[in-house]
């Protein structure tokens, strides 16, 4: 009865998928048409239809991502496995020993085309997470228990672009505030 639950979601998402994709080409016309005639043309997030959905149909104005999102439930989730992944490996190599320091660098371009999962590697490495509100908004951090984690938390350095800077100094200002509660923890 799952499976076949599953295979009806799969098939809903795929028709969906392909509807989207069916009409971005007369939207996109149309609204190209719209513009210049001066007419007002919605905004809409871009990015990869592969990892935005809401990325189709095309033929809006394009607004990048709203930083807010950021980053999203599915990045966290894909940064932990990535960072668990790279700790094993560290551990492995250096004789079970956690690493005492991580350095990440946050480049803006990536961060828009993953949703944000370096973003969520450096909250995951201090041992933080995301509280989304209901809207889906990265609202709030709280610490993982260390009883859940199982692991230290590990310093992390970071280094971002300019274009990370300039476009998401709140993701920064919330790094800040990730260390801080890093630092005050257990």
């Amino acid at each position: 009865e799952q499976v076949a639950q599953t295979t009806a979601q799969t098939t809903l998402a795929k028709d969906d998928a392909e509807k989207r994709l069916r009409d971005s080409f007369e939207l996109e016309l149309n609204r190209f048409v719209d513009g210049l005639c001066g007419r007002f043309i919605p905004p809409s997030t871009g990015g990869d239809f592969l990892v935005n959905n809401d990325a189709a149909p095309t033929g809006r104005n394009l607004a990048g991502l709203d930083v807010q999102k950021l980053p999203t439930p599915e990045a966290e989730r894909l940064a932990a496995k990535l960072t668990d992944d790279v700790l094993s490996a560290h551990r492995e190599a250096n004789g079970g020993a956690w690493p005492r320091r991580v350095a990440c660098v946050l480049w803006g371009g990536e961060s828009i085309r993953t949703r944000g999962v370096a973003i969520a590697q450096v909250f995951y490495l201090l041992g933080v997470r995301v509280k989304y509100d209901s809207r889906g908004n990265a609202s709030e951090l709280e610490l993982i228990p260390s009883s859940e984690l199982g692991r230290p938390r590990i310093d992390v350095l970071v280094q971002s672009s300019g274009q990370f800077r300039d476009a998401f100094g709140a993701k920064i200002e919330a790094i800040d505030r990730a260390v801080r509660l890093a630092a005050e923890a257990d």
